[in-house]
């Protein structure tokens, strides 16, 4: 299960780098986790004036730290909590977004990190090109 500390409303305003055309520079972020039934929590994002993003964060009682996170949509990500960091990364037509929430003092630190994969070398290894980058500090309300 997520700690308790984690549970709450939070909010505050997104930054996008670079701007997204026909979105606000700094739109309004919430998160909302609240706790369901036993391992699991609803896990709300809400953006100014896009629908509501209804997910559930699904823990595992025999894997602390374990976790899954049901887009409700049959996508499931798994997620992994160390040291108050909750991290998923996932590809998305051939890029990679890594997320990362970490819970600090003064709220929680939200991430969203995409890269293009580049080209394959000659020893079979490719270089991941950073395109966007989605932040945003979140405070309990």
């Amino acid at each position: 299960m997520l700690p308790k500390a984690w549970h709450g409303v939070w909010r505050g305003s997104l930054t996008l780098r670079p701007p997204l055309k026909n979105f606000p520079e700094t739109p309004a972020m919430e998160l909302r986790i609240t706790p369901k039934e036993k391992d699991t929590c609803s896990w709300v994002l809400a953006y100014s004036g896009q629908p509501e993003r209804r997910y559930e964060l699904q823990g595992f009682a025999d894997k602390p730290g374990t976790f899954i996170l049901d887009e409700k949509n049959g996508i499931l990500l798994d997620a992994v909590l160390e040291n108050n960091e909750l991290l998923t990364a996932f590809e998305v037509e051939g890029r990679l977004l890594l997320t990362r929430y970490v819970l600090i003092a003064s709220g929680i630190q939200y991430e969203t990190r995409t890269f293009q994969r580049g080209e394959l070398g000659p020893h079979k290894v490719a270089s991941w090109k950073s395109q966007s980058l989605q932040s945003a500090l979140l405070k309990r309300s």
